[in-house]
C-alpha cells in the first residue's frame, strides 16, 4: 500500500502547472506627519483616534491602546509600549500597509494582538521579532514584505494565517516554534528565497499552497503528529529533492507536491 502511495505521489511531481495567489486589495498610504511630540485627538468617522509621536492609535473596550498607523517619515520605528500610562497591546489592521521606507519595526512584549494586513507592503523592512504574547499571526500580516530576511516567531505562537508571509522573496530560512499547530492556505506562497523550513514538532495542518511556488526550497522533513497537507501545497518547489512523511499523515491533498522535478526521495 505504501509503494502504490509514493508512486501515486511521485506521479504528481511531474507535471507542470499554474497557481494564482489571492491579492489584498486594500491600500493604506502615509499621511504627512502632523505632530511629532504632542498628544492631539483625530476625528476618525465614528472612531476617536489620537495621535503621540507621529503614531495613531485608539483606546480599546478594555482600556488598553491599539495603534492604527504612523504619520511620521522615520524608517526605523519602535511601537511604544505605553502611552499616557495605558499598555499599548494590539497593532490595527493595515496600520502600517503600504510604507514602503520602513526598515525597522521593533514591537514592544505588550502586544498581544496584530491585526490583519498590519505591515503588509513594508518592501523596506528587512526583520521582525513577533512579541511572545502573541498567539496567532493574521491574514496578509507581512505580504510583500519583499526585504524581509529574517523573523523570529515566539513559543505559544500556534496559527500563521493566510498569505501572511506571501512574495517575501528575501526570506531564507524560517525556524517555526513547537507551538505551532497550522498553517492556513498561501501563508509563504513565492518566498522564493527560501531553502530551509524547520517545521514544528506539533504542527497538525499545512494548508492549501502554503509553499507552493517557494523555488529555492530543497529538503523538508516533518515530524509525527501531522495530520494533514493541502492541495498543491508545495507545488513548483522545483528543487525540492526530498521528503519524509510521517505515520500520523492522514490525508494529503491532490497535487500536493505538484510539478516538484527535482523530488527524488520519499520516506
Amino acid at each position: 500500500m505504501k509503494l502504490k502511495f509514493v508512486s501515486v505521489l511521485l506521479a504528481l511531481c511531474t507535471a507542470a502547472g499554474s497557481i494564482t495567489a489571492p491579492a489584498f486589495a486594500q491600500h493604506v498610504q502615509a499621511a504627512p506627519i502632523e505632530s511629532e511630540s504632542s498628544v492631539s485627538a483625530l476625528d476618525n468617522g465614528s472612531v476617536k483616534e489620537q495621535e503621540w509621536e507621529g503614531f495613531t492609535y485608539k483606546t480599546l473596550a478594555d482600556h488598553t491602546l491599539e495603534i492604527t498607523g504612523y504619520k511620521g517619515t522615520d524608517t526605523v520605528l519602535s511601537i511604544p509600549d505605553t502611552i499616557e500610562e495605558k499598555p499599548v497591546t494590539s497593532i490595527g489592521s493595515s496600520a502600517f500597509m503600504g510604507l514602503e521606507k520602513v526598515e525597522s519595526v521593533t514591537l514592544p512584549d505588550s502586544i498581544t494582538k496584530i491585526k490583519e494586513g498590519a505591515f503588509g507592503e513594508c518592501r523596506s523592512l528587512k526583520s521582525i521579532t513577533i512579541p511572545k504574547g502573541v498567539a496567532s499571526i493574521p491574514d496578509y500580516v507581512f505580504t510583500y514584505c519583499e526585504s524581509l530576511e529574517q523573523v523570529r516567531f515566539p513559543e505559544g505562537l500556534t496559527y500563521i494565517g493566510e498569505n501572511a508571509f506571501s512574495g517575501c522573496k528575501s526570506l531564507q530560512s524560517i525556524e517555526l516554534p513547537d507551538s505551532l499547530k497550522n498553517i492556513d492556505y498561501f501563508a509563504f506562497q513565492y518566498c522564493t528565497g527560501l531553502s530551509d523550513i524547520s517545521f514544528s514538532k506539533n504542527l497538525e495542518h499545512i494548508g492549501q499552497d502554503a509553499f507552493s511556488g517557494c523555488d529555492s526550497l530543497k529538503n523538508v522533513t516533518f515530524y509525527e503528529g501531522l495530520r494533514s497537507i493541502g492541495e498543491k501545497a508545495f507545488a513548483r518547489c522545483g528543487k525540492l529533492e526530498s521528503i519524509a512523511l510521517p505515520r500520523s499523515l492522514e490525508n494529503i491533498a491532490s497535487h500536493a507536491f505538484f510539478a516538484c522535478s527535482s523530488l527524488k526521495n520519499t520516506a
